[in-house]
């Protein structure tokens, strides 16, 4: 699978590059928003995992963004801190098919349960 990882953390962007990478997939990553919207354009992933909250274009910008768009459609899975359900919501309105708390999901388990939720949404 190729996973586009979107984090304004340049030290999560980089664990979580290792463990997505160990686990077989193509990895590519962006600091923020209109990064990431650049690389869509050329990387073409098949899932995006994104923050929240960055400088540029938050997470909430990038998902109604590619709302908007008819290619490429990859699948959004937002993985932030915001715990309140307001924050939840909103990015599932916003577009991201799946919200991920970082407290929750990091390591293996992370990876367990993007690659899970891709499956599902692949049908």
């Amino acid at each position: 699978m190729k996973i586009l990882i979107v984090d304004d953390n340049s030290d999560l962007r980089t664990i979580y590059e290792g463990l997505f990478e160990g686990a077989g997939h193509d990895v590519h990553s962006a600091g923020d928003g209109l990064a990431a919207m650049k690389e869509v354009d050329t990387f073409m992933p098949d899932l995006v995992l994104l923050d929240i909250l960055m400088p540029e274009m938050d997470g909430l910008g990038f998902m109604r963004t590619m709302q908007e768009r008819t290619e490429p459609k990859p699948l959004l899975i937002a993985h932030s801190n915001l715990s309140e359900q307001v924050d939840v919501d909103r990015s599932l309105a916003a577009g991201a098919y799946a919200y991920l708390r970082k407290a929750d999901y990091n390591g293996q388990k992370l990876v367990d349960e993007v690659e899970r939720l891709y499956k599902k949404w692949k049908g």
